[in-house]
This record gives C-alpha cells, structure tokens and sequence, in this order.
C-alpha cells in the first residue's frame, strides 16, 4: 500500500496540477503491476508449497548465515514468511 501511494504522490509531482495519466507514472510500476496480475491471490495456499517452504527457509537460512532479506529474495517471500518458518523450526533470527 505505502509504495502504491508513492507512486501516486510522484505521479501527481509530474502531473503538475494537471489530470493524472498513465504516462506520468514510472515504467517498473507497470511491469510489477503485470507480473502481480499473473497470481492468483484468492486461491488458498497449498499444503505442497507450504512443505518445501519448511524444508526451503531452514536451508537457505543457514546459507546466508542468519540473512533474512537475502533468504527472502531468493525463496521470493517476504522477510515476514521468512520469520514465521524460522520460528515454526526453532531457528534464531
């Protein structure tokens, strides 16, 4: 929500009290918007996906060394999920 209204507030900024346009809005918000379009945030999570998260989290943890933003980006969750398996597994982060 914070970067939705950044956007918004840097669009306005260009728009310079004019009507807002697409083309007063940044490039990479577009690509995201396309790439978030892609999922479908309504379905329910499988149990599947959760498992290998259990087995994922723990491994890439200890890869990084207790990195939590690096774990994230690289099993692409947030650093919140990361926290939630490492807690579940008794990890300390």
């Amino acid at each position: 929500m914070r970067q939705l209204a950044h956007v918004l507030k840097v669009g306005m900024a260009m728009a310079d009290e004019e009507m807002l346009e697409e083309w007063h809005l940044p490039d990479d918000f577009f690509d995201d918007l396309d790439a978030s379009a892609s999922f479908d945030l309504t379905a329910p999570a499988s149990t599947e996906q959760d498992e290998s998260l259990e087995r994922l989290i723990p491994r890439l943890l200890s890869e990084f060394k207790g990195n939590v933003s690096q774990t994230a980006k690289t099993a692409g969750v947030s650093r919140n999920t990361v926290y939630k398996y490492a807690k579940g597994k008794g990890n300390d982060v």
